[in-house]
């Protein structure tokens, strides 16, 4: 049984910016954000790759002591080789359960090893924050169900969870799976490679077309006409009918394959990063995404110093001032031509 973990931590201060952990012996009381990348984060460099995007995301620049940024771990996760029992580009049960022990379910005790009262649980899991990308919302998904089970063997209840639950964020680009523990900002582009029947998928969820920017929000225990189960957490999903404008959009064979999450990587500033010239879709799906997790990541900054639970916005409010970012373009940008 293998249950080394590819694991680090995103360090300007190191070669490569990657400090490599021992993901059993990590304790740490500060925010962090948690990198899982797709099926192809099989080494150290795409995994501080996917930690730099976060980093780029959130708007923050890492590893400077007198910055205020030092108070975040961008905490970065990859898939070893291949062994008996695991499938390559993902990880074990055993490994799963790894990571559920060692970044949630500490964080159930205190220094002395005794259970927390769920008050204070509820204000240490508001650290936690997940970027996901691809296969990397599975592992989110799977890990996530581990820690409730091991919170249901620790005494707590099913709300006392999901209140604790309800307080990380995680955004997820191209997700593999439609289901999240936490609440969730999903972001779709029809033009991707590995969902080719996503346009299908959001009419029939929908019943309608789109020809540009759309965003939907659903609440817990809301039922979609697609997926056929009820979400225990509020989702937002931002669809988009394309995010790089190529020079003949009328053909499209000639289209970008949009399943990379680089496509909407910003600069610290926040100004576009990656991303083509006139590209507005990616553009202001870029701006959705990145005020959800950085706004996040603010909150839980916040918690590491106030005394009382500063809740993290709510998903409803987070769709709302999604929709702003909306309001800046028209509907003649935001349109695409095929």
């Amino acid at each position: 049984m293998n249950t080394f973990v590819g694991f680090g931590r995103r360090n300007l201060n190191f070669a490569n910016h990657w400090e490599d952990m021992d993901l059993n012996s990590y304790n740490s009381n500060n925010a962090v954000l948690l990198c899982f990348g797709g099926s192809q984060t099989i080494d150290q460099s795409k995994a501080t790759r996917f930690c730099g995007t976060a980093e780029r995301f959130i708007g923050l620049k890492l590893g400077n002591e007198q910055s205020s940024y030092k108070y975040v771990d961008l905490l970065g996760f990859y898939y070893t080789p291949k062994y008996e029992g695991c499938i390559e580009g993902q990880f074990s049960s055993e490994q799963r359960q790894a990571i559920a022990e060692n970044i949630f379910i500490k964080r159930c005790f205190d220094e002395n090893g005794k259970l927390n009262t769920i008050e204070k649980v509820i204000k240490s899991f508001s650290l936690i924050n997940v970027l996901s990308h691809c296969w990397g919302a599975v592992e989110t998904s799977y890990i996530g169900n581990i820690v409730e089970k091991n919170m249901l063997a620790l005494g707590f209840t099913s709300d006392e969870i999901q209140t604790a639950f309800n307080q990380i964020t995680h955004v997820s680009y191209a997700p593999y799976t439609d289901h999240s523990p936490f609440p969730c900002m999903k972001i779709h582009s029809f033009q991707d490679g590995t969902f080719e029947n996503l346009e299908q998928q959001y009419i029939k969820a929908y019943g309608k077309k789109l020809n540009g920017v759309d965003i939907k929000y659903d609440p817990p225990q809301s039922l979609r006409k697609q997926f056929y189960y009820f979400s225990k957490v509020p989702v937002i999903s931002v669809y988009t009918s394309q995010l790089i404008n190529t020079a003949d959009n009328s053909d499209p064979n000639a289209l970008w394959d949009e399943h990379f999450i680089g496509m909407l990587e910003r600069n610290p500033d926040w100004t576009p990063g990656h991303q083509q010239l006139g590209a507005k879709n990616a553009d202001v799906v870029s701006k959705i995404a990145s005020y959800a997790l950085a706004d996040a990541v603010s909150v839980s900054i916040r918690n590491t110093f106030e005394p009382e639970l500063l809740p993290k916005t709510n998903m409803q409010e987070l769709y709302q001032t999604s929709n702003t970012f909306l309001q800046d373009y028209s509907e003649e940008e935001l349109k695409t031509s095929f």
